[in-house]
């Protein structure tokens, strides 16, 4: 009988990616002043860096499944 090994490695959790205001109007098939409106309404959770609206990508893709289930 072979001794069997179980890797117990733990990984990093992934680096986060973040999209700016073009690539979530395109991912939402919406236009830009759409998701402005959104961000202005607290519609969508953003991040505002160096003046840039900044979205991460998982919460993004979390609006997209609940759009779909609805």
């Amino acid at each position: 009988m072979r001794e069997q090994t179980i890797d117990t490695t733990v990984c990093p959790p992934l680096k986060a990616e973040y999209l700016d205001i073009i690539d979530v109007s395109k991912l939402l098939k919406v236009e830009q002043k759409t998701v402005y409106n959104w961000v202005s309404a607290g519609k969508i959770p953003y991040l505002k860096a160096n003046g840039r609206l900044l979205f991460l990508r998982e919460e993004i893709d979390e609006m997209l499944r609940k759009q779909t289930t609805e």
